[in-house]
């Protein structure tokens, strides 16, 4: 365990060394944001597109209408997405199989952009447990998660874990990969959850691409940084490439295990 969590650490500092795009999150220069992500299975994906708001200032980000969004599957059947208002876009009567390439071609006024994501194949979460943390001086009493899987081992795998308690996504971004660990067992906790007896936990395992896994970690290193007053933060890397480089297309994989604390 420690050497998985230490072998973590390593791939979380060297990952952090990727490029990171810089864009002036202000009012005055508004930046468009896409962000679509197709589950594996789903028969239909939804886009959102919406600007940059003042960094510093309350408003809520305006959302982007006009766009021409199309959608190609695994086949090479392209899908024009139908808007909605609202910023909202999508298509509809998909076949999202796992092991295959999807791409999106957006349009906004002339201004192009692409990208591709590959749908990894499934892997399966093998179980949760509970391990009861009595109380001390400083927190009460509650249950820590700790998860298990195999990991395949025929190429490197990268991971996020999405966690609910009683219906309610929580916690912050996990993302992992395994270039450490290939082909081995994996055992290891979830901290930062306040796990109380009768909580329904449920832990999703996907499988995300290089792409998408490199945006999760460079967005979660942005949203922990504590800069000087005033400093708008970088923004995470993406696999957009044209005139929109704010937000993703991603795809994923997942499976999961619901279970009661006690």
């Amino acid at each position: 365990m420690k050497n998985f969590i230490a072998l973590l650490a390593i791939v979380i500092f060297f990952s952090s060394c990727e490029k990171v795009i810089d864009v002036d999150l202000n009012s005055s220069d508004p930046q468009t944001v896409f962000e679509g992500n197709l589950a594996q299975g789903a028969d239909t994906l939804w886009f959102t597109m919406s600007q940059t708001a003042d960094y510093f200032g309350s408003d809520e980000p305006p959302l982007v209408s006009g766009a021409t969004i199309d959608f190609t599957d695994a086949d090479g059947q392209v899908l024009r997405a139908q808007a909605v208002g609202g910023g909202s876009y999508y298509v509809t009567g998909l076949d999202a199989r796992t092991e295959a390439n999807y791409s999106v071609k957006i349009d906004l006024e002339g201004q192009i952009t692409e990208a591709q994501s590959y749908l990894p194949a499934q892997v399966p979460l093998d179980s949760i447990s509970f391990e009861y943390q009595p109380p001390n001086d400083f927190v009460d009493a509650s249950y820590l998660i700790n998860v298990a899987f195999q990991d395949p081992g025929d190429q490197t795998n990268y991971y996020q874990i999405i966690v609910r308690i009683n219906g309610n996504v929580e916690g912050d971004i996990t993302v992992f990969d395994d270039r450490f660990n290939q082909g081995t067992y994996l055992e290891f906790p979830l901290f930062g959850y306040e796990i109380q007896a009768g909580d329904i936990v449920e832990v999703e395992l996907r499988g995300i691409d290089e792409n998408v896994y490199e945006y999760y970690l460079t967005l979660a290193s942005i949203l922990s940084q504590n800069g000087p007053p005033g400093i708008a933060p970088g923004n995470p890397t993406t696999n957009l490439k044209g005139d929109i480089q704010l937000g993703f297309f991603g795809t994923y994989s997942y499976s999961a295990i619901k279970d009661t604390a006690k």
